[in-house]
């Protein structure tokens, strides 16, 4: 028997589509095919049928349907006290950082806490008190900062400790390591660690000298273009090349006439087909573009390159994502000093401390104070709200817990209008896929 909830039938033009969203499959055909389909998939599930017609649509749609095995979401009372793996592990080596960009929020990435750096005689210490302990897995593991790159021998620590791990057979597979950099402190020593534990490495650079140099600067306010143009090179010598380039849009780019099709071009003239991440500068700096009316279809248009990649994922992997955001879930951050949060966007907000590592080792994840995290953090998860778990995009959407939580103070709330949008972009999408329009770069 098949349920109405599981199947939505999509038109546009011509063309029509259905979606089985349990087993993540999509068939494509004419649109007055798929709406004799629904005609008759409507009275199927009405009882309106007669045993041999039930029977008939029953075996188009076992046809239909894909029988890879899906990877099922998760259960309501999933979180860090229930599973032995994680998505995510988030590590701030340091709250400092050899920069004083003008537009940075986070106050030179001190986040205007006591600079700490975490200690490279401690790391292993520390995450061999939750691994393999607690957790057998992890599937990536962040290093950030502050900047990350002024304590190199935690990096060089962490990764020879996963390494040893994994060939004692501690572990079931090495994660992949990320790094966000300014990339001015990049020297041999460091691009040979990089290159020898396969560090996806991602570099801020607001795009041409005159435009970095007057953002990004040094403590005795010298442009840093020229020395990180070196930190590439030297990568490069290495064997490693630069996963993304993260750019910070700023007012300063508006008043010299440079768009963000400038930039995009810029950086394509300058290091090939590279992947650009280009973010509007926010908050309280000169520089902030808070209100940069212009700006309102670039947001759109990158929001639905960000989907499209998404769902394209999900359909590959056969990946079904009930929970929207992993972060306190199956995924946590260990800050400089040792205490854990959901993730790096709640590192202000004491409320939402897990509490010490150093000290508390995975049994923090058993206390009261995690439970009443979590109860937090399910309230904005899509497996709680009936409208979610009946929408037929749901499988597809994305949100984040921060942002809900912390920075828009809402739990249990949907924006119907938001929806209506998301899940018209989601169809725009699968579309595009069914057509073959793979390119994600297409809108």
């Amino acid at each position: 028997m098949f349920r109405k909830i599981d199947f939505v039938f999509l038109y546009r033009g011509v063309k029509g589509i259905i979606y089985h969203i349990p087993s993540c499959t999509v068939k494509v055909s004419s649109k007055k095919n798929i709406l004799e389909i629904e005609t008759i998939f409507n009275d199927y599930v009405e009882n309106k049928l007669s045993k041999k017609e039930s029977l008939k649509i029953e075996n188009y749609l076992e046809k239909t349907i894909s029988k890879k095995e899906v990877k099922k979401g998760l259960s309501y009372d999933t979180g860090l006290n229930t599973v032995n793996y994680l998505d995510r592990l988030e590590i701030l080596l340091t709250n400092s950082c050899n920069l004083k960009c003008k537009y940075c929020y986070a106050n030179e990435g001190t986040y205007n806490l006591p600079v700490n750096m975490l200690p490279s005689d401690r790391i292993k210490e520390i995450l061999l008190s939750i691994i393999p302990n607690k957790f057998n897995s992890v599937d990536t593991v962040m290093f950030f900062g502050g900047e990350p790159l002024l304590n190199p021998k935690a990096i060089e620590s962490t990764c020879e400790l996963f390494d040893t791990l994994y060939k004692e057979n501690k572990i079931l597979k090495l994660p992949i390591y990320t790094l966000v950099s300014n990339g001015t402190l990049i020297n041999e020593k460091i691009a040979k660690i990089i290159k020898k534990y396969n560090i996806k490495i991602t570099i801020s650079l607001d795009g041409p000298k005159f435009i970095n140099d007057e953002m990004r600067i040094t403590k005795d306010n010298k442009g840093t273009y020229d020395e990180i143009m070196n930190g590439i090179e030297i990568l490069r010598k290495n064997g490693v090349e630069v996963v993304l380039f993260e750019v910070t849009y700023t007012s300063y780019h508006v008043k010299n006439n440079i768009s963000k099709e400038d930039i995009v071009q810029y950086f394509k003239n300058k290091f090939g087909n590279v992947k650009i991440l280009i973010e509007n500068c926010m908050g309280d700096s000169d520089f902030a573009l808070n209100n940069y009316i212009e700006d309102k279809n670039n947001d759109e248009k990158n929001y639905k390159k960000h989907m499209f990649a998404t769902v394209l994922r999900r359909l590959k992997r056969k990946t079904i994502d009930n929970v929207g955001c992993s972060a306190g879930i199956t995924s946590f951050m260990i800050s400089s000093d040792f205490k854990v949060y959901p993730c790096h966007q709640y590192l202000l907000d004491e409320d939402y401390c897990i509490g010490d590592i150093s000290s508390e080792s995975y049994t923090m994840f058993q206390n009261q104070k995690y439970n009443d995290i979590k109860s937090k953090l399910q309230g904005v998860r899509k497996n709680i709200h009936k409208v979610c778990r009946e929408c037929w995009a749901r499988e597809f959407c994305e949100t984040c817990s921060a942002s809900e939580l912390v920075y828009n103070n809402k739990i249990n709330s949907i924006d119907n209008e938001i929806c209506i949008k998301k899940r018209k972009i989601i169809s725009e999408i699968l579309f595009l896929i069914c057509e073959g329009d793979l390119d994600v770069n297409l809108y």
